[in-house]
């Protein structure tokens, strides 16, 4: 007697590594320029402060190179956890649309790293869920 699928079911997709090396690229692009964007937050708050008290001996804050640096790194943090996002999603091969935007946000963090995840999500479309 053979074995017969149930009416219905499902055929298995082969599972390829196109979304596991699309998901790392995403993850090591959000992750490379999360660190740098917190670090330029950081010192932007703590470094203009502590400048301020060793130049003049009072502290203080100025405003403006705040305001900059706060502009560069806060859309580069979002960008940065969006692309991590959907780089696991990406491993996990679920949620074909957060993975490319993911990919996506990872491409305008950089470039290198960002337009082969584009491709690799895309051509791996069928492997998600």
């Amino acid at each position: 007697m053979e074995n017969y699928q149930s009416i219905g079911a499902e055929l298995e997709v082969r599972k390829t590594w196109l979304p596991t090396a699309a998901g790392v690229l995403t993850i090591i692009s959000g992750f490379t320029r999360l660190f740098g964007a917190i670090m330029i937050f950081t010192l932007g708050w703590l470094g203009d402060g502590i400048f301020h008290f060793l130049w003049y001996g009072v502290p203080g804050f100025g405003m403006i190179p705040l305001a900059v640096l706060s502009i560069v790194a806060v859309p580069v943090i979002i960008l940065s956890v969006l692309s991590i996002v959907g780089g696991v999603y990406a491993i996990m091969r679920r949620r074909w649309s957060l993975a490319l935007t993911g990919s996506v946000c990872s491409a305008f963090l950089s470039w290198f790293l960002g337009v082969p995840a584009i491709i690799l999500t895309a051509l791996s479309r069928k492997e998600f869920t």
